[in-house]
């Protein structure tokens, strides 16, 4: 994303995250589409989306 949008997010390498959960993204589209002035015209938002797919993934901390 970093190259794609010339930000700077970093991340953790998924291997490192202990938690992965598969997630049905419907309600969070839904969530999104209630804050349509926010969220339309973000592309980086659409593109963290569709890389993750149908999971998160967690880390856990102590």
């Amino acid at each position: 994303m970093n190259a794609e949008f010339g930000t700077s997010f970093t991340g953790r390498d998924p291997a490192a995250c202990r938690v992965v959960e598969p997630v049905p993204r419907e309600r969070q589209y839904r969530a999104i589409a209630c804050h349509a002035g926010q969220s339309s015209d973000n592309p980086v938002l659409w593109r963290r989306l569709e890389l993750l797919g149908d999971r998160e993934y967690l880390r856990i901390l102590e």
